[in-house]
């Protein structure tokens, strides 16, 4: 497989934006900082490969400015608030006071993929009954550019984004987490393809954080960027 040389930035301090975490309704969700703007929901989907943990630190450095010069990064992905949080399945995550002109909620869902998969995918549809009317902007599918999808792994993609309702679908966007900066393999393309047939959107974040890219063939989406300072360290995690 291919190997992830750590940079510099892996000796650099993270610092935790993680603010606090609420059970009710809406829950398991995790409020990053305080203040109060309009939202703009993001749903992530993708298996155990796909580093959905390592992109929601990412898009938290983006959306806070985090710059390649500066010593510090941001990180909030598997932070837990003290010893009794629960483990959970499904979490939001709300950016507030954020450098965007909107308030990001990111939602990550459990892994499409391993031994819980249809289990996974029952908690996604169950979680989607009861938050029928929470306005979702966009289903990120995330895939990993140096861990390769296995067949089963893809199969299970399928079942998953099916559970999606129509009108969800055509708002899929890819997510290329881990990239180096060169165009995706050929078979990566045909598979987002295959995944993504209505996607309007894909995004490729570079491993080194520099930007994320995007080829649009919709509408843009909030979270396009063209520059973004967030360096990852070792498997594609932010420092």
């Amino acid at each position: 497989g291919m190997s992830v040389t750590p940079p510099l930035s892996e000796q650099l301090p993270r610092t935790n934006k993680f603010k606090g975490e609420a059970f009710g309704i809406p829950t398991n969700t995790r409020t990053i900082y305080a203040g109060s703007e309009d939202g703009k929901v993001i749903l992530l989907v993708g298996p155990q490969t796909a580093g959905k943990s390592s992109l929601i630190d990412f898009l938290c450095n983006y959306f806070y400015g985090a710059e390649l010069e500066k010593t510090t990064r941001y990180h909030i992905a598997n932070e837990k608030f003290d010893s009794t949080t629960p483990e959970k399945q499904i979490i939001t995550y709300v950016f507030n006071d954020t450098k965007m002109d909107v308030r990001p909620v990111v939602i990550d869902t459990p892994s499409t993929s391993g031994a819980h998969a249809e289990e996974n995918r029952e908690i996604m549809a169950r979680w989607l009954k009861e938050n029928e009317k929470l306005k979702i902007d966009a289903i990120g599918v995330v895939f990993s550019a140096y861990q390769r999808m296995t067949a089963s792994e893809e199969e299970h993609l399928q079942k998953a984004l099916a559970v999606f309702p129509e009108h969800l679908q055509s708002k899929r966007i890819v997510f290329i987490t881990g990239s180096d900066g060169s165009s995706p393999p050929v078979g990566m393309l045909r598979r987002c393809v295959r995944m993504c047939r209505m996607a309007h959107q894909c995004a490729r974040v570079c491993a080194d954080g520099t930007n994320v890219s995007c080829a649009s063939s919709g509408r843009r989406n909030m979270y396009s960027a063209k520059e973004v300072s967030a360096p990852m360290g070792p498997e594609g995690k932010i420092q």
